[in-house]
């Protein structure tokens, strides 16, 4: 395991969240062998989707089992050319057509900026970020301060870049970061939640109470809860 990725999930998530990456660790050909029984399918806004299960950062053990065919449901209503990604995630899963802005991240076609400087020459249909606006202002890097309120910029300023129908979709792990979980019902228009339901990685809709019950990294590695944020063109 990575030192870096040890220093930094103990920074975050203290002693409980490195003891979570091992455990993933140890147990992943126990999951593995499970994956066979389990549902292959689970709902989403009353639609079936297929879990992502493609071996990249483990998907089949964590929120990415969910978080990609989520994301994959709403970019295939979108030409590439209309959809912007902040944060190079879903191109780890599939071919990506669309640009991408990422901070850290260097790969092709990737803008490695802030997202905040980010200043495209159009406007979108759709904007989507997997699992990265939690990070804003909270752990961008090992050095950088906590701002708790830099993620109300950033959301501000993507409403600001999409198309007068355009929409802001973005997942975030319930529990990560409690500043973002406090100020995001204010940043966006809805919210759908689901909740990770046993030790193979299933998962199923959930309402708020129940979504907010859960805590990260317990008892499943990583998020037990999911929260799927929408918004519209900033006005």
């Amino acid at each position: 395991m990575n030192i870096d990725v040890v220093r930094r999930t103990v920074r975050t998530r203290g002693a409980a969240g490195f003891a979570g990456r091992v455990w993933a660790r140890l147990s992943a050909p126990y999951v593995s062998a499970r994956l066979a029984s389990r549902e292959r399918t689970f709902k989403f806004n009353d639609t079936p989707l297929e879990y992502c299960v493609q071996p990249y950062n483990r998907a089949w053990l964590n929120e990415r089992a969910v978080e990609v065919p989520i994301a994959k449901y709403y970019l295939d209503r979108y030409p590439p050319e209309e959809v912007l990604e902040v944060g190079n995630v879903l191109g780890h899963y599939y071919p990506r057509a669309h640009a991408c802005v990422d901070k850290f991240e260097r790969g092709a076609g990737v803008a490695n900026q802030d997202v905040l400087d980010f200043r495209p020459a159009r406007r979108y249909g759709l904007i989507i970020s997997i699992s990265t606006l939690e990070h804003v202002g909270f752990d961008e890097s090992a050095r950088s301060p906590i701002d708790p309120e830099k993620i109300r910029g950033v959301v501000r300023h993507l409403r600001s870049l999409l198309q007068g129908r355009g929409m802001l979709l973005a997942t975030t792990p319930v529990g990560y970061n409690p500043s973002f979980d406090q100020a995001a019902p204010s940043l966006f228009s809805e919210v759908r939640y689901l909740r990770r339901l046993s030790f193979s990685n299933r998962w199923s809709a959930c309402g708020e109470a129940e979504c907010r019950s859960c805590k990260y990294d317990w008892p499943f590695p990583g998020a037990n809860a999911l929260a799927v944020w929408t918004a519209v063109a900033a006005p």
